[in-house]
């Protein structure tokens, strides 16, 4: 068993154009917390949101709010794996996400 690990991070983005109806500042909070098996991979969860403009949050229901179960793997000294399902959490969300990072060490 392994040691937990938090990871918290907000962004704030400027959007003048696309999906959003209202353009200006959005906040975008994320969050991790992972727990390290060993030095072959661990287990992690992690959260990701876009909950509006930062002078006015979107309603729940338009918010965009993510929770992913996720492995990484290390596959050998330079490659490496992470692999997660996610699923959303407000009906402006898309319900189900797969996502996979196939990653190469450059040292």
């Amino acid at each position: 068993m392994g040691s937990l690990v938090r990871v918290g991070q907000s962004r704030v983005r400027h959007v003048d154009q696309g999906r959003e109806q209202r353009p200006g500042l959005r906040l975008l909070p994320g969050r991790q917390g992972q727990l390290q098996r060993d030095a072959e991979g661990g287990a992690r969860l992690e959260y990701y949101a876009s909950l509006g403009p930062v002078k006015h949050l979107d309603r729940w229901s338009d918010q965009q709010q993510q929770i992913f179960p996720v492995i990484d793997v290390d596959l050998g000294p330079r490659w490496e794996c992470n692999f997660g399902v996610g699923f959303g959490m407000t009906s402006s969300t898309d319900r189900l996400i797969v996502k996979m990072i196939l990653g190469y060490r450059f040292d």
